[in-house]
């Protein structure tokens, strides 16, 4: 038993506290607390210490084994002569009393004796559930004298009992007076037992909606549930019960009380779709909240919401609705109770689930055609003792598997939909956990015909004369329909439109459909009704598609032919997309291209929410849509006139919209979204995610036709103008929800324009191309109302003509268009060294004369329109250097189609550059919440961090004092504030603080953005961004953010992404290094983007994210997101990282997507890796490549993600490259969602699927988990612990999980995760009159690097350097050695100073840089594998065998050197090579034999590092399979090169 266990420990604490007299011999009071047997608790009474006689022990005092016993009243300790106690006294007529309560069944023996040598006394035993006196075996009811009488008492059932004088008559000497207990002592057994209970409020009846239960009811099973006040029920549509409602405040509850321990499964909503109601289950005997695991307080919407309580003692409890504040709107709502499920557990642990092998196999007992469905009835044991659910296999008349599903209870039959007529069986297995699969009975056939469904009626349209034209959706199975007008049946016809003709013109008909088959009639579809005219009306219908969309959340209501119709996308389904495709609904109206068209109407808005800018509705003409109900992309030419978020610059100067001026957001305006140049052509590659052709062919342009702002007197920000918010949207400057909106197609263009209620024209946008709408279609332009993303609008006086090109105005002749030269500085206005580099760009050709500090420093430098010019020169001065640019833009420069320069006027531009050598001096610039510009930045007159940040040098370190930052500018450090290889630039928080230092922006900006290279970032918070804003943005390269935690930002907590959206790819930010960071609760408010991690969109190579922790974020943990129109990015690496329960904050709020990893974006290939990592308890998917076609996956664990735990797919690539080894995925019962979901696997193409279907992968099929040969993952002995405390961090910055998922000894090497890491750099502040240092290069992961300088002579054809083991090379290194063709030589000492190694390194045997970080670590003789198998191959034995294992693994696209001391051979001995090659346990000969030198040295050669074996050649018998430097060591790396570089480091750390 486990109080046994702790017993055990605390006598064991005590007894060595005893020995060196930290605890005093004896007690002033209580029993002393002594180890009892199992099962048996014993009160003495002698053992208790007393001042004085007739001392009280206390009210409530506890006393004897595990406090079994309770003094009830006044019970006190008699004394003997010498102070010892010899018993307690209880009171007469039961007014005290000793107190104990038994679970199971016990037998009770208790010693007592009256108050004097003559005296007589009244004894019991008196359960206190009724009052009655418990009979004792000796049948002793009185005591006399004072030795002690023995009484008792067998059979004792569960209850509370008190050993009392139970006297009552006050005129009887014997019953007033009290007794002397002396010892009691109960042996309890105590019976397993496990009971289920169950209150479900949907199989409930009622008469009516809101109908009460009843106070004081029982339900449930077992009547275990008690309705505690008014709890109603409420309905369906149908009058069944939907759920049981409790009001708000706790009055109102449903109560279950606990006798032993239990686990309580409550599923709970709130009252409306947009509700939110508090959710609590309380504790009656304190009143207290019990935590659930999922720690949720609060439910929105009207889907259930899990809430698990485990742990449960013994009480009573209600689930309530318990808020508490009559002014907040989410307390004072009551709440829905779907059901209540409590397995309770008595008597002890629950005892192991029973053998697999005795439990019966499932079997199918019935199947019928139930409708549309197909009922399957099976008998199976599903339970703790049976089955966790059985799967029913649906066969179509060949034996294919047509569907599979799950089931749990078997109460309840499994239902199956076929989508067509047929004979089907069905198969059945169960399923457990850890176990075999047990197979069922195979059934025979049954022949299923399939419902006709009601057909869905698209319009119903005059065509004029007195005839309708009908139109509906195709039905299954149909072989001709029936149209009804009225109950009268009007037309016949196999087609899916009728013309119903002969009506009368003016009056109104209802028309109904019929889908028919044989003699099958379908049900009547939904009545459409259309007035009959004399003259022809438009046709109008409705289709969704593109990213995002779905039927259920997507459609529209009305018609436009009656002038009003709603059309809406909700539920956050559908997308605006600017710069490439998007997801609506469109109700819309086909118009052949040789003729133009107006459509015109008011515009209301229903409702919107805000997301994150892909929300918006208005009108929209297209020459392309989707297939109604695909999801898929849709590129096609289109104008939009819609209420979106919209940008635009105003310029003050001009008094305009223009292409320079102060930047407007409005998260919603209204405005123009232009979208040409999709052609036939084109459109393949488009479709294939080309994203040159994105880039040069498509274009977008977003204009807006509102300045509310502007108007109002308003600065350049962030604002809102559109009402009818879901929610309050800040920055709301205007609630416009109804504007009139106009698209116009004439023989000049397509005119959008907008009108104020008088028909005014507020705006207008003229797009001069009256065929950009018919490049995809050449015969109809669509137009009409579209809707996406959270969004509903009604739109009524609905004016809709057409009229011949041909019969239109002719066409305006397009204006020119002026534009204006502009040149921008991209380039910082400090610089913290003498070298800097002036950085501009332009809209048009042009040259440039530079000058600084009025000396020429170029003259007739050429500018291309949209380039950048990088200019790098040397400032002449210690304070302002001016530097003046002359821009003449190119005469001839054509800017584009219709468009001409406005002038050809030179701009001057004057760019003061700030070195301020103030701080020079210093090696450490302090900054401090309360310092300042003028501060000097020692500790005693420290500087701001704004200050900081622009003058520190390379070299120096910025050390940040702890405190709270109050700030509301972003820290910015701008490209060009630089350290180098050799001297980086340090900003870390203050060694010598107690607390970490926090920058919190209060809302008001984003949080840093990192432009510099060579920074290394260590110890302090970020938190607090504004909403959309990240709370770090790393730009620049190679630099390392090391400890830093990012928190409940407004968005990504910290990523990786270029600086200006000018940036080109090779600016992309590369080689940075996020080390031992945390990141958590980031939010934005629409929980569409606040990651914990990103490294998307504009992402250079190199990056790597080390040790890293993300959870509770609103999305995902990491997004490594790409798009077609920036292209794919550079590989990024993850490792020794984790993710948890994002998707869901910390509160427990359901926030946004909840991915883990995810690992790519819009099919692009990244061959991003994850390695060494855990996603556990996300939201959605734990591994996901989400769409990437080739990510790379090794030795990570997920474990309980709601959605797949390992996602490999993608939509639209040809073909997949996936790669995975070494990974366990499973589930269990904890999971809150998705235990019955297996992976996802869909390769394409090319792909090989060994290489991620491997005996070395274990992944759950829904009910277990397994490797490619069906060996199973035996959780028990695997895992150290499935119960999550939360993680920790060791004290060198690793992650640690506490035992958490950590795998045992009984898992093969290189399966699974293992808690390893890479230390952070331990940092060091040395006083000004020494050099700053830190203990390792900040700039790499670990180690001692050889830094540029190494190899940057010009004289030396080779350079030696000497590091200390655990050293590494950095690229830096090797691209120069390559570039140059030199030779590196580098001289590695081990722990005693003594040359361990030596690499040589010829840079011209080299055509990259390897594949994976060069570590200089090797050991020797370390590794039992590869000796083995030598041993075992070539017969030979330990002293003739030399094992070199480095600490790195993968290809050096080079060969290098190595000489190592060959201990234990003789000078002269020949050694032959060979490389262990792991995956196949082999060792294979390198075809090298090199000699041992008089040194006792020896020199081989590789081109790649693992593990190799020298042995002596004379010694080995037989030759090993070879191996060499050519194409063949390619083919057997490639399974271990498909991890990365940095897999091979861990994994070796791991084997070490």
């Amino acid at each position: 038993m486990k109080h046994k266990l702790v017993r055990r420990v605390i006598a064991s604490v005590m007894t060595a506290l005893l020995v060196v007299g930290l605890i005093p011999m004896t007690f002033t009071g209580g029993g002393v607390k002594v180890s009892a047997a199992d099962g048996k608790y014993v009160f003495d009474a002698t053992t208790l210490t007393a001042s004085a006689d007739k001392e009280e022990i206390g009210d409530g005092t506890t006393a004897g084994d595990d406090n079994y016993f309770k003094i009830v009243g006044k019970v006190i300790k008699r004394t003997n002569s010498d102070g010892s106690v010899k018993a307690a006294e209880i009171e007469k007529f039961s007014k005290s009393a000793v107190e104990f309560t038994v679970t199971g069944t016990a037998t009770a023996v208790v010693k007592m004796s009256s108050t004097g040598g003559s005296n007589t006394s009244w004894v019991a035993l008196v359960n206190t559930a009724d009052g009655s006196v418990v009979a004792n075996k000796e049948a002793v009811s009185k005591v006399t004298g004072t030795s002690a009488t023995t009484l008792t008492y067998e059979g004792l059932k569960a209850g509370t009992y008190r050993v009392v004088s139970n006297g009552t008559d006050e005129n009887d000497e014997e019953q007033k007076r009290g007794a002397r207990l002396f010892s009691i002592e109960v042996d309890e057994q105590i019976p397993v037992v496990t009971t289920d209970y169950g209150f479900d409020a949907t199989t409930l009846t009622a008469s009516a909606d809101k109908e009460k239960i009843g106070d004081g009811v029982t339900v449930g099973t077992d009547n275990y549930f008690k309705i505690i006040g008014k709890v109603i029920k409420r309905t369906n549509s149908d009058g069944s019960v939907k759920a049981a409602e409790i009001e708000k405040f706790s009055k109102s509850a449903v109560e279950f009380t606990v006798t032993g321990t239990a686990t309580a499964v409550v599923k709970m909503s709130s009252t409306g779709g947009s509700n939110t109601s508090w959710v609590a289950l309380v504790n009656t005997a304190d009143g207290s909240v019990v935590a659930n695991k999922e720690a949720v307080s609060k439910v929105t919407g009207t889907s259930a919401t899990t809430l698990t309580y485990e742990g449960l003692k013994a009480g009573t409890y209600r689930v309530v609705s318990n808020g508490t504040d009559e002014n907040d709107e989410e307390q004072k709502r009551g709440a829905r109770l779907f059901s209540i499920f409590v397995t309770e557990t008595t008597g002890g642990a629950r005892p192991a689930r029973a053998d697999w092998a005795g439990v019966t196999a499932p079997s199918i007992i019935g199947f019928k055609q139930n409708g549309g469905s197909i009922d399957v009835s099976y008998t199976m044991k599903i339970g703790y003792d049976g089955a966790d659910s059985v799967s029913v296999d649906m066969l179509g008349a060949d034996g294919t598997v047509i569907d599979t599903k799950t089931g749990s209870d078997s109460s309840k039959p499994i239902t199956f939909t076929p989508s067509a007529s047929g004979n089907y069986s069905f198969k059945i297995v169960a399923k457990r956990a850890d176990c075999e699969d047990k197979a069922g009975n195979t059934t025979d056939a049954l022949s299923f015909v399939l419902p006709l469904a009601a057909p869905s009626i698209e319009s119903a349209t005059s065509v004029g004369n007195g005839s309708i034209n009908v139109v509906w959706g195709a039905v299954a199975e149909a072989t001709g329909y029936e149209v009804y007008a009225g109950e009268k049946l009007a037309g016949i016809t196999e087609a899916t439109e009728y013309t119903v003709t002969g009506l009368t013109v003016g009056e109104k008909y209802s028309f109904t459909v019929k889908a028919v088959r044989g003699e099958d009639r379908s049900e009547a579809s939904q009545a459409v009704e259309a007035t009959a005219t004399a003259d022809k009306q438009q046709v109008w219908g409705i289709t969704v598609y593109g990213s995002s969309t779905n039927s259920g959340n997507n459609g529209y209501e009305g018609s436009a032919n009656d002038g009003k119709v709603t059309v809406y996308s909700e539920n956050g389904k559908g997308k605006i997309v600017p710069n490439s495709t998007d997801g609506v609904a469109f109700y819309y109206t086909a118009v052949p291209t040789d003729m133009n068209f107006t459509l015109r109407a008011n515009v209301h808005v229903d409702k919107w929410k805000l997301s994150n800018g892909q929300e918006g509705f208005g009108l929209m003409a297209a020459d392309r849509l989707g297939t109604n109900g695909d999801s898929n992309p849709v590129w096609n030419n289109q104008y939009m006139a819609i209420a979106s978020k919209i940008e635009y610059l105003w310029n003050v100067e001009k008094n305009a919209v223009d292409t320079t001026g102060n930047k407007y957001s409005m998260k919603l305006g209204l405005g123009v979204i232009a979208k040409t140049g999709v052609t036939k052509e084109n459109l393949s590659k488009l479709e294939n995610n080309d994203t040159a052709t994105v880039q040069n062919d498509f274009k977008s342009v977003t204009t807006t036709l509102d300045t509310t702002a502007v108007k109002n007197g308003l600065g350049a920000g962030t604002y809102n103008i559109v009402g009818n918010a879901e929610s309050a949207v800040a920055g709301t400057i205007a609630e416009l929800t109804d504007f009139i909106l106009e698209i116009q197609k004439n023989n000049t263009g397509y005119f959008i324009t907008y009108y104020d209620a008088d028909g005014n024209v507020l705006a207008q946008q003229k797009n001069y191309d009256p065929d950009a709408l018919s490049k995809l279609d050449s015969d109809n332009v669509y137009v009409g109302f579209f809707a996406s993303r959270n969004a509903r609008a009604t739109f009524t006086d609905i004016k809709f003509t057409t009229i011949s090109s041909a019969d239109d105005s002719s066409a305006e002749e397009k204006p020119i268009t002026y534009v204006t030269p502009i040149v921008n500085v991209t380039s910082a206005n400090v610089a913290n060294t003498e070298n800097y580099t002036f950085s501009l760009n332009a809209n048009v050709d042009g040259t440039v004369d530079i000058t600084l500090n009025g000396a020429a420093v170029s003259t007739g430098l050429a500018v291309k329109a949209g380039k950048a010019l990088d200019v790098p020169m040397v400032l002449t001065s210690e304070s302002n250097n001016n530097i003046e640019a002359v821009f003449t833009p190119d005469p001839n420069y054509v800017p584009g189609e219709d468009m001409k320069l406005a002038n050809t006027d030179v701009i001057n531009i004057k760019h003061t550059v700030v070195r301020n050598n103030a701080y020079s001096s210093l090696k450490n610039i302090y900054v401090a919440p309360n310092g300042s510009s003028s501060g000097n930045g020692t500790k005693s007159s420290p500087v701001d961090i704004y200050t900081a940040v622009k003058y520190v040098k390379p070299g120096q370190t910025i050390v940040i004092t702890e405190g709270t930052y109050l700030l509301d500018s972003t820290i910015r450090v701008e490209r060009g504030v630089n350290g180098t290889a050799e001297a980086n630039i340090r900003m870390i928080a203050d060694p010598a603080a107690s607390t970490r230092p926090v920058f919190d922006f209060q809302g008001k900006c984003a949080g840093m953005v990192l432009g510099g290279d060579y920074w290394y970032f260590n110890g302090f918070d970020c938190t607090h961004s504004q909403n959309a804003q990240k709370g770090i943005q790393v730009s620049g390269n190679h630099n390392v953010l090391d400890n830093i935690n990012t928190y409940h930002n407004g968005n990504t907590g910290l990523q990786i992404s270029r600086l200006y959206s000018t940036d080109s790819r090779e600016m992309w930010p590369s080689y940075n290094l996020i080390l031992n960071c945390t990141s958590y609760g980031n939010a934005d408010a629409g929980y569409e983007d606040a990651d914990g991690f990103a490294a998307k969109l504009t992402v250079g190579d190199g990056n790597v994210f080390d040790g890293c922790l993300a959870y509770n974020n609103a999305d995902d943990g990491w997004d490594l997101f790409a798009k077609v129109e920036t292209g794919s990015i550079g590989s990024v690496t993850i490792q020794n990282c984790v993710a948890y329960g994002n998707g869901y904050l910390e509160d427990g709020t359901d926030a946004g997507n909840g991915n883990g990893f995810k690992m790519g974006g819009d099919n692009m290939s990244g061959y991003h890796k994850l390695i060494n990592s855990y996603a556990f308890n996300n939201k959605a998917k734990g591994i996901d490549s989400n769409s990437c076609p080739d990510i790379q996956v090794s030795t990570s664990i997920s474990y309980n993600n709601e959605s797949y735990n390992v996602a490999l797919y993608t939509n639209n690539a040809a073909n997949t490259d996936y790669s995975a080894t070494g990974i366990i995925s499973f589930k269990d019962s904890n999971v809150k969602n998705g235990l019955a979901t297996g992976e996802q696997f869909k390769p394409k193409g090319t792909q090989d699927t060994t290489k991620y279907l491997t005996d070395t992968n274990y992944y759950w099929d829904g009910s277990k988990s397994a490797n490619n040969s069906g060996a199973a993952v035996d959780t028990a002995s695997w895992f150290k612990t499935l119960e999550f405390t939360g993680i920790t961090r060791n004290a060198d910055g690793t992650l640690n999980l506490n035992g958490f998922l950590e795998t045992t000894d009984a898992v093969p090497e290189g399966i699974g995760a293992r808690p390893t890491g890479t230390p952070s750099f331990k940092v060091a502040i040395e006083e000004d009159t020494q050099d700053s240092t830190t203990e390792s290069e900040p700039s790499k992961p670990s180690g001692t690097s050889v830094g540029d300088s190494a190899v940057s002579s010009e004289a030396d054809s080779s350079v030696t350097e000497t590091v200390g083991k655990d050293g590494y090379i950095s690229n830096n290194v090797f691209e120069n050695i390559i570039k140059d063709k030199k030779t590196l030589i580098v001289n590695v000492k081990d722990e005693n100073g003594n040359i361990a190694a030596t690499f040589t390194i010829d840079g011209s045997t080299f055509n990259s840089v390897p594949d994976s970080l060069f570590r200089l670590n090797v050991k020797f003789n370390d590794y039992a594998p590869a000796s083995e198998k030598a041993k075992e191959i070539l017969s030979v034995e330990d002293k003739d065998i030399l094992v070199c294992t480095f600490d790195s693994v993968g290809y050096l696209n080079g060969k290098v050197s190595i000489t190592v001391k060959a201990d234990g051979f003789e000078p002269g001995t020949q050694l032959k090579l060979y490389y262990y090659n792991e995956e196949l346990n082999t060792v294979m000969d390198k075809k090298q034999t090199v000699t041992v030198g008089e040194d006792g040295k020896v020199t081989f050669t590789v081109d790649h590092f693992s593990s190799y074996v020298l042995v002596n050649a004379g010694k080995a018998l037989i030759t090993a399979p070879s191996t060499g430097f050519g194409s063949s060591a390619a083919a057997l790396m490639s399974v271990m090169l498909l991890t990365g570089g940095v897999a091979g480091m861990c994994f070796f750390k791991k084997r070490k």
